[in-house]
């Protein structure tokens, strides 16, 4: 007959739902050990690094923004239509 101890249950149930993380990006880059997900370290997300994120973010969207008035000097100075340098922004936005 089949007997099974309260700890061997525990441990069986726990490693089934044990989930299994996935150490490839996009299955194929491999992910170095220590950028690894963990669950008994998870990751602190915080007010420092909140803080430099929102600056980060209010910087990239001001610059977007700021170089609309340059645009218009610089089809002036190479005497280009302002459609064609308008183009400049949504390349820079798209990497």
């Amino acid at each position: 007959m089949f007997s099974s101890s309260p700890d061997l249950a525990a441990a069986e149930a726990a490693s089934s739902t044990q989930e299994s993380w996935p150490t490839k990006d996009f299955g194929l880059i491999p992910i170095p050990k220590r950028l690894q997900y963990n669950p008994d370290k998870p990751f602190h997300f915080g007010t420092l690094l909140n803080v430099s994120f929102g600056f980060a973010s209010t910087f990239i969207v001001a610059n977007l923004y700021y170089c609309q008035p340059l645009l218009i000097e610089f089809s002036k100075s190479f005497n280009v239509t302002y459609d064609e340098v308008s183009r400049i922004p949504t390349l820079i936005q798209a990497g």
